[in-house]
């Protein structure tokens, strides 16, 4: 069998994941007749250039206009989505009313809050959100009304946003799809909506996003960097990102991620 140059491994590797988004490791270095060594160092590769997202013994593509449903999501970057999500519960005082998107990030910080002794009231568009609060009676959420998106676990429409613009809010707690020079952007136009008007009824307005969306413009700007009060991420950006960042005076905040979480836990099969 001819190998196979390392351009022409990521190709096959790419078709593969979008075929097959279950295939391990082990599966992909058969079909190449390479070492698992060698597909660990280009799933490495693809995953910097942002490409894809690594998993406990594979990887998953990220599609071009959009990204991997919720449930997809809550199982990459475990550790690094947990550790982003400790540092903004512990944010969050006494009594606070907090306005919480949905998403992966997110859905960690109502984990995070939900284990916590801290009463709050939380309005939120999240089905999973609200049943993860749920357990804990100290917590009152409130969750909107709209149309439902089971891939999301999620609310959206005009009567979501219409029911969040009744509510005035401490903090809005958000994610993102990516961030940029020119703000934060969402590649789920409904997720954008919804987010805008939590930004606009809170007070204190903060973003949890992975080090893998940075540099990343998606479909819609959710706002700029100006409108931002809190980043945190388990990466500090680097060149003109965080010199933006800087500019538009927005607190960065780098979360810590345990030491074995840096290495990729993917790298088990």
């Amino acid at each position: 069998m001819t190998r196979l140059s390392k351009g022409k491994r990521h190709q096959k590797i790419l078709a593969q994941l979008t075929l097959h988004p279950a295939t391990r490791l082990t599966e992909l270095a058969q079909s190449m007749d390479v070492s698992r060594e060698t597909i660990r160092r280009d799933l490495d590769e693809l995953s910097s250039n942002g490409i894809i997202s690594r998993t406990y013994g594979g990887a998953i593509v990220h599609p071009r206009g959009g990204e991997e449903g919720l449930r997809v999501r809550d199982t990459t970057f475990v550790d690094q989505r947990s550790a982003i999500a400790a540092v903004a519960a512990s944010l969050i005082q006494p009594d606070e009313v907090v306005m919480v998107s949905t998403g992966s990030s997110t859905l960690h910080f109502a984990r995070h809050v939900a284990s916590a002794q801290t009463p709050m009231t939380v309005i939120t568009s999240g089905l999973d959100v609200a049943m993860v609060l749920a357990v804990n009676p100290d917590i009152r959420t409130i969750l909107a009304p709209g149309d439902y998106d089971a891939r999301e676990s999620r609310v959206w429409g005009a009567e979501t946003t219409n029911f969040l613009r009744k509510f005035q809010a401490d903090t809005a707690i958000i994610g993102a799809s990516g961030l940029f020079v020119g703000g934060a952007c969402e590649a789920d136009s409904p997720t954008a909506w919804v987010d805008r008007v939590m930004l606009e009824r809170a007070h204190r307005k903060m973003l949890l996003i992975l080090h893998t969306k940075f540099d990343q413009p998606k479909l819609e700007l959710i706002c700029p960097l100006e409108q931002l009060d809190v980043i945190i991420s388990d990466r500090e950006p680097e060149g003109e990102l965080l010199d933006a960042i800087k500019t538009a005076g927005v607190a960065l905040k780098i979360a810590p991620v345990p030491q074995a979480a840096l290495v990729d836990t993917s790298q088990a099969s």
